[in-house]
Order: structure tokens, then sequence, then C-alpha cells
């Protein structure tokens, strides 16, 4: 599994890539990995109806101001200020408050990154009940940021947290038993905790029990089940399920294949950030796929998503200025020019010398 962005929550108010195939490398984002989006404060109001409460006391409003500091929800995004108003809330006991400035400290923001700070306020937050938290503790000694890695302790953080009800934990624990980290691998039961995730409302979960359909892992493979999970996950926002459930109607998979439709989610995956969904938009305009060729859409769509990291777009890359230039790349004319100013000064040279 690599990287991933922690979880941040508003806090409840009382009175809350597939492999290369054929010429061109073509990403499917099978990727399954713990990456969890912040959620959106809570209805609770306008910012400045949230700002009253919290200046009156009220530690909810004070986390639930903070997020939407962080998240830019009706106020400009300030990160300083979210931290400023998440000690606030910490100081007033808020649990919530200490998962999501563990988020700060994990993630750099409005604060120096500091994953040993992070883990710190992810255990506070955990023993004070969170159960965010529980899981973020649990991914911290999962990957061994600011504490030494430790799988054992990571399943017992993922468990308690999915014991509390906590969606991402029931997703963590489904990759654990997927990928076999300090547990036997097995893939009945990645199967089982990614429907549990699913069902609680975690779409990277959904997201995640439908490559398990597609690949035929713990469940026999299943294209139809496969696209129905991917298209749910799409349609919560999540980026790459967008990649998949496009890579499902370009290829026929589970869905009545269709270019236009795949061009449609692929787009919808690249805009949302996915760089496997950049890659295949990008090789879609490279070949012409649904859509009239154009070498430069694809170009910025791989040119993006292989700043991105992304491998499969950097191998495309080469790919598609072999296509345009050569074997020489972008050299290709010039070398072509130079080459046939040789030949005609050779030709001219030796019709002087038969002159002569």
């Amino acid at each position: 599994m690599t990287g991933r962005s922690p979880q941040t929550r508003a806090s409840r108010v009382s009175p809350h890539l597939l492999p290369a195939r054929g010429a061109l490398a073509v990403a499917a984002a099978m990727v399954l990995m713990p990456v969890f989006a912040a959620a959106a404060p809570e209805s609770t109001g306008s910012v400045a109806a949230l700002r009253r409460r919290a200046l009156a006391g009220d530690s909810c409003a004070m986390c639930n101001l903070a997020l939407a500091y962080e998240r830019g929800t009706g106020v400009r995004r300030d990160y300083a200020k979210a931290v400023q108003w998440y000690r606030k809330a910490v100081a007033a006991g808020q649990p919530t408050a200490m998962n999501n400035l563990g988020t700060m400290y994990e993630k750099g923001h409005g604060v120096a990154r500091d994953y040993a700070k992070a883990v710190q306020w992810y255990r506070k937050a955990a023993l004070a009940g969170e159960s965010l938290a529980m899981n973020n503790l649990g991914v911290m000694y999962q990957k061994g940021r600011g504490i030494p890695r430790d799988y054992t302790k990571a399943i017992h953080w993922f468990r308690k947290a999915a014991d509390a009800g906590d969606s991402a934990g029931m997703n963590s624990l489904g990759l654990t038993y997927k990928h076999g980290e300090g547990v036997s691998r097995s893939y009945p039961a990645a199967v089982h905790w990614f429907t549990q995730g699913a069902n609680a409302g975690s779409s990277r979960a959904m997201n995640n029990l439908g490559t398990m359909y597609q690949k035929g892992l713990g469940v026999p493979r299943n294209n139809a089940k496969a696209a129905t999970c991917y298209r749910k996950a799409a349609d919560a926002g999540q980026p790459v399920a967008m990649n998949n459930f496009g890579y499902m109607y370009k290829h026929g998979l589970g869905v009545r294949q269709s270019y236009s439709e795949a061009l449609r989610w692929f787009t919808k995956g690249a805009n949302a950030g996915d760089t496997g969904a950049m890659n295949n938009l990008g090789v879609m305009y490279m070949n012409g796929d649904g859509v009239d060729k154009d070498l430069h859409r694809a170009r910025s769509w791989l040119d993006k998503a292989a700043a991105k990291g992304d491998a499969t777009a950097k191998r495309n890359l080469r790919i598609l200025r072999e296509r345009r230039f050569g074997p020489f790349g972008e050299l290709q004319l010039p070398v072509a020019l130079g080459v046939l100013v040789v030949v005609l000064v050779a030709r001219w040279l030796k019709r002087r010398r038969a002159a002569a």
C-alpha cells in the first residue's frame, strides 16, 4: 500500500494501476490503499454563526469553525486559523479536534510537518474514544510514521475503530487482510471488511470491493458487480472509482462498451485529481478512442499525471514522443534536416569534382 491522507471530521454538535497492456501502458487504478478525504463540516449554520458559538465557548463549534478554515468552506482557506481553532477546541477537551489537529501535523498544514506530534494527537483522541483517530493511529503504526512500524498494533487500532463503527477502520482491516500485513492473507476476510465498510458508507471500501469482484479475489469474478461497486463509489465522489468505472466502459467489462462513457468518467476522475484517470484520458486522446485524435491534449494529461509521479504516464509520454518525432524524440526533425543537408552537400561536391 502506498500513500495516504489522514481523515478529519466535523465535530458532532451538541443541543455533530493495472500493468502495461500491449504497446501502451493503460492504468486501471486497481490500487488498494488507505487514502482518506476530509469530511465537510456538519450543517451547523453559517460561519458567522459558528464563530459566535465558538466565542461563547462551544467546543463543537470551535472544531467545526476550524474545519471550515481548513477546507475553505464558506470562508477563505486559512490553515493557521484552522490550527488556532483546533487548539482552542482541544483545550476544551474536544476529541474530534485532537484527531484533526493530528492531521494538520501529519500533512504539515498550518504547522511544520511532524509525524511524532501527529501520533501524539491521534493517540490522545483515540484514548478519548474518537474512532477516526483510532484508524489514523493504526495507519501511522502501519506506515512507521512518527513511531516504529508495528503491524500488530496497527491491526489492534483498526479493529477498535471498526468495532466502534468507523467505516475507515473497516476498510483498513480489509486492506490488511488483502495484503497480508501482520495477518495471514485472506481474500474472503478482505471481502468481508470491504463489504462492512461499504455498507457503513466508505466510498473507498466500496471501490476496493469492486476490485475484489473484478479480479475474483475471495469471491467469484463478477464484472457486473464490480461495475456496480465502482459506480456507487464514483457517485459518492471517489476519484479512483471514477477511473475504474471509466475503465469498465472502455473495455466493456460488466457494462456495454462505450468510449463516450469511458471518456466522461476518465475526465471526472482526472479533474478530481486521480493520476490513473489522467493517464487513461491521455491515452484516449492519443489513440483517438471515441474522440478525434489530439496529441496536444494527450500530452497535456500525460504530463499532469507524470508530474504527480505516475510511472505509467511517464512510459506513455515516451511512446507519444516516438509517435510524434520517431526514435530520436523531439530531435527527429532536426536530425532529418541535418542528414538531408549532408546528402545535398555531398552531391554538390561530387558534381563539382566531376566538372573539374
